[in-house]
């Protein structure tokens, strides 16, 4: 179980750089340790 979420809109609507963000949102928590607690859902 994760403590924490971040949802990013990846839908055809979204926006060109929605994926960008959400992979840049994975790099980060991977970079601070906080991959275990926090998880990017792609939504859309």
């Amino acid at each position: 179980m994760y403590r924490g979420y971040i949802m990013v809109c990846s839908g055809p609507n979204c926006g060109v750089t929605s994926g960008r963000l959400a992979d840049e949102f994975e790099v980060q928590i991977k970079m601070a340790g906080l991959r275990k607690e926090i998880q990017v859902i792609r939504g859309g």
